[in-house]
């Protein structure tokens, strides 16, 4: 009988992380990326439109997507949104080396998804912050690296400032997971 009970429970163990999908349970960053809301970011931020902040989010995404793009065009569409005086989230970094370890990967990967979400934002001075989640799905054409690289970053801050009419990001794009998150 004894047996009998330890392998009802062991059967009612395995029905049950079956059914919350094997053992973690919760949703992914990719779902919980998919389920988050978008914000309007007010006119004033977007210059318009054309130069403004999610237009310049939707730009990077619509450039890293593009199969027809080389890593070099795509390294270059970031540049044009990365201020010279860009830092990481924590006062170190530059827009260089950020530039470098970001062409390196247009040129080991190739983008299959890429998207910005900004879920909230707030003005301090000339600066904007934006709260973004950034949808990555990566699949490796060379080098060393993961095969697949399909993840969310959630809930990250980038700071914006006005430079010669576009808005540009001076702090926090992340370029490294070690530092970066």
């Amino acid at each position: 009988m004894k047996k009998f009970v330890i392998a009802l429970m062991a059967f009612s163990l395995v029905i049950s992380l079956a059914g919350c999908g094997g053992g973690g349970g919760g949703p992914s960053t990719v779902e919980m990326y998919e389920s988050q809301k978008s914000v309007s970011i007010p006119e004033e931020y977007n210059c318009g439109g054309e130069n403004g902040i999610q237009s310049n989010l939707n730009k990077m995404a619509d450039v890293f997507k593009d199969d027809a793009k080389t890593a070099s065009d795509k390294k270059e569409t970031l540049g044009k949104y990365i201020s010279n005086s860009f830092k990481r989230a924590d006062g170190t970094g530059s827009r260089d080396e950020l530039l470098n370890v970001m062409g390196s990967r247009f040129e080991r990967y190739k983008v299959i998804d890429w998207g910005f979400k900004v879920t909230n934002h707030s003005k301090n001075g000339e600066e904007i912050k934006t709260t973004c989640s950034i949808r990555l799905n990566l699949e490796k054409i060379k080098g060393d690296g993961i095969p697949r690289w399909n993840d969310a970053i959630l809930n990250k801050e980038l700071v914006w400032k006005k430079e010669s009419e576009v808005w540009k990001i001076i702090r926090g794009f992340p370029y490294d997971r070690r530092k970066d998150l």
